[in-house]
C-alpha cells in the first residue's frame, strides 16, 4: 500500500492511497498552544502507513492532533505511526434537562475572540489555575 501527500494549500494537503485519492489533510494553529502544528482529517479511510516524517519536515513544527477518542480508526492510525496518546477525550451529549440546578431563563451568552483581550486573559488565567496541579512549569 503506497500513501502519498502534496501540498495544494498553505495548510493543506491531498491525500492518495495507491493512486486513489482519498481526501485532505488540514494544518492549523492553536492560539494557546502554538508550539505545534496541528492537523484535522478528512479522508474517506485511513492507511496503515503514513509518511507524517514529511508534513513535519516541509512545515518544520511537531505535529499535534485533537480527536474524540471514540474515533478509534484515527487514533488507531495515529498509534501505530509514533503518536502518542496524552488524554482521552469523549463529548458527551447534554441537554439542559441534564442540569442538577436548572438554568435561569435569563441566562446570556456571549461570544468571543482571540481579540477580546479581557476575556482571553481570563481565560488563559483559568487554564493556569486548573492545570497547576499537573503542569509544574505552571507555577
Amino acid at each position: 500500500m503506497s500513501v502519498r501527500i502534496k501540498k495544494i494549500k498553505d495548510n493543506q494537503y491531498h491525500v492518495w492511497c495507491d493512486e486513489q485519492n482519498i481526501g485532505t489533510i488540514t494544518t492549523y494553529h492553536n492560539e494557546f498552544h502554538n508550539k505545534y502544528l496541528y492537523l484535522e482529517f478528512n479522508l474517506s479511510k485511513y492507511p496503515i502507513y503514513f509518511p507524517f516524517s514529511e508534513i513535519k519536515q516541509i512545515e518544520g513544527k511537531s505535529l499535534q492532533v485533537m480527536t474524540d477518542s471514540t474515533n478509534t480508526d484515527l487514533v488507531h492510525l495515529l498509534l501505530q505511526n509514533g503518536f502518542k496518546c496524552k488524554r482521552h477525550c469523549y463529548t458527551p451529549k447534554v441537554t439542559k434537562n441534564d442540569l442538577r440546578v436548572k438554568l435561569n431563563s435569563n441566562c446570556s451568552l456571549y461570544t468571543f475572540d482571540i481579540n477580546n483581550k479581557n476575556m482571553t486573559y481570563f481565560v488563559i488565567y483559568y487554564i493556569n489555575i486548573t492545570k497547576q496541579c499537573i503542569n509544574p512549569y505552571l507555577r
